[in-house]
């Protein structure tokens, strides 16, 4: 991976939370999310950004999702690029397993 796509990557968080924080407005499942990863292809035609929320992950993954072209015009206002890649949101894999770990510790704890 390129120095290049690692500071893009780097910009693109920042600048799609910033989108969050600023269209969240009474979600509780946004304003707990957290932007793991993001995987931008060589070509910059796509990006995968993973996600982490202490509330429900589907409900931010569906309005990320369907929120994907206000988030693509968003970054195509803050940054230079002759692309912006379309944006694909998923869970953070890891992050879910250490949650349902967690969870089950609890249980046993009680």
């Amino acid at each position: 991976m390129t120095d290049r796509i690692k500071k893009l990557e780097k910009r693109f968080l920042e600048s799609i939370a910033t989108w969050v924080i600023e269209n969240s407005g009474d979600n509780m499942d946004l304003k707990v999310i957290t932007l793991q990863t993001i995987k931008i292809s060589r070509d910059l035609s796509h990006a995968r950004v993973t996600i982490s929320s202490a509330m429900d992950v589907r409900k931010a993954i569906t309005f990320l999702n369907g929120n994907s072209g206000s988030i693509k015009r968003h970054l195509s206002k803050v940054m230079q690029l002759k692309r912006v890649p379309s944006l694909d949101f998923s869970v953070d894999l890891f992050h879910l397993s250490a949650l349902e770990v967690a969870a089950i510790q609890e249980k046993y704890q009680e």
